[in-house]
């Protein structure tokens, strides 16, 4: 039963945690084969990480037990600590040269909620071995070089799964953090439930991806009308930073019916309620990886699917 549970586990983190595509493997080697004796830094970094020792030895406080987390990056900037307690997130650039962060984004997804998006001035800056720390309004911190406030949001508090991204101003994944608190077999069962590669809450399904990237398409399959206004639709092609469909206007997906949401020049025109044209959005194509999330207006996870594509054609799987 343990081994199971164990498995589960590790098959949840794969489905939630972005895979990484082949060319930025290769990147990741390469930036990693420039970097050297990086040990002097490493040093001062966890010199500094020591004043927040007694934030991290907060989970006992909630219950929990020590987090477990799984971090990835390319080798510059990395996310280097994420307070237990949902007050800060702090940043390192761990390479030899000043790093710029303008219009970097910054997506913290708590419990799989519509992530909470921070997104950093156009001269922002890293330097070289310095670390930056965006804090939540309500910290009292102020604000300065090295501390940044992240002026709409408090606390979002201490949950059982944090996963942080970071995102470049071309929208490539840069680094991440996955934090997993507590280890009870029931808590775990829940995450994998919570986490799983396709999910739905029993309303609103994800029914089908255009495998060209030109709609998605979306069933509910309850048996009464659902009011989707202010729900988003968010795409991550290879793990890329999403893309992001907003239901503006009142629209009410009917018992049973489906409604496709199509790419711009795809010959399609705006008919709701069975089809909406999502303005100046390309279809996006095929990729390794995409992930499709659904967050109704108060930010709940309602459905989600995740495809790949090219290992499906590679089957023979149309």
């Amino acid at each position: 039963m343990k081994e199971d549970i164990q498995a589960k586990i590790k098959e949840s983190k794969c489905n939630t945690f972005p895979k990484l595509t082949q060319s930025r493997i290769e990147q990741q080697k390469k930036d990693g084969a420039e970097e050297q004796d990086l040990t002097q830094l490493e040093d001062k970094n966890k010199e500094k990480g020591q004043d927040h020792e007694s934030s991290q030895s907060t989970s006992q406080d909630y219950g929990f037990t020590s987090p477990t987390s799984q971090d990835w990056d390319m080798g510059r900037i990395t996310v280097d600590e994420v307070d237990l307690k949902g007050t800060y997130v702090r940043l390192s650039n761990k390479s030899n040269q000043d790093q710029p962060l303008g219009d970097w984004e910054l997506h913290v997804h708590v419990n799989n909620r519509k992530p909470i998006k921070y997104q950093f001035k156009k001269t922002s800056k890293l330097e070289a071995g310095k670390t930056v720390t965006i804090w939540a309004r309500e910290s009292g911190v102020k604000p300065d070089n090295a501390n940044l406030m992240w002026s709409t949001k408090t606390s979002w508090g201490t949950r059982e799964q944090l996963l942080v991204y970071l995102y470049s101003k071309t929208g490539e994944l840069e680094a991440s953090k996955v934090i997993q608190l507590g280890d009870s077999p029931n808590q775990q069962e829940i995450d994998t439930c919570v986490t799983s590669q396709d999910s739905d809450k029993g309303h609103i399904m994800v029914d089908e991806v255009d495998p060209e990237g030109k709609y998605v398409r979306l069933c509910n399959k309850s048996k009464t009308d659902q009011q989707i206004k202010n729900w988003e639709l968010y795409l991550h092609v290879n793990n890329k930073k999403p893309i992001i469909y907003t239901f503006r206007n009142s629209l009410k997906l009917k018992a049973g019916e489906t409604v496709k949401i199509w790419a711009s020049g795809c010959g399609v025109n705006h008919n709701p309620p069975t089809d909406l044209l999502w303005r100046n959005q390309n279809p996006w194509g095929t990729g390794e990886h995409l992930l499709v999330s659904l967050y109704s207006c108060n930010g709940e996870l309602e459905a989600n699917k995740s495809l790949e594509p090219e290992k499906s054609q590679e089957r023979g799987i149309n």
